[in-house]
């Protein structure tokens, strides 16, 4: 909830490439702390770390998107966004759930991180998010 309030002011005084590869890469070196975490106290001072993080990225992209797409494909085009972000959940987290099940907790934030990481880069090297303005 807090992220959502920050967006905005974010928003106003950094680019969309600046909070999108700061927000993405500060999760993805977040996460592997998870397996470090000495107490459930420090434990839950890095997952809110996260979770204030992600409606930041989420509330921006949604905003961009809406600004860019005109009005009478905005149904259509988040239709699909949904489609295809929605129908990745249950995929992942029953991954998640078998992967902590038998390859334990360590492997399964390390394969996590290896994944944000990839994501980050990903964004970091893409052409169109860097050239996109504030």
């Amino acid at each position: 909830m807090l992220g959502s309030l920050v967006a905005p002011l974010l928003g106003r005084h950094l680019s969309f490439f600046m909070i999108t590869i700061s927000t993405l890469w500060a999760q993805a070196l977040l996460v592997p702390l998870l397996i470090v975490a000495p107490n459930l106290l420090m434990l839950g001072a890095i997952l809110a770390l996260i979770f204030f993080l992600l409606p930041i990225f989420d509330v921006l992209q949604r905003s961009r998107r809406m600004a860019l797409i005109p009005d009478a494909l905005q149904g259509r085009i988040n239709s699909v966004y949904r489609l295809i972000v929605f129908s990745s959940n249950p995929v992942s987290v029953a991954l998640t759930g078998l992967l902590l099940q038998n390859a334990g907790t360590k492997l399964t934030i390390l394969l996590m991180t290896g994944g944000l990481m990839f994501i980050a880069l990903s964004a970091t090297l893409n052409p169109h998010i860097r050239r996109a303005g504030a």
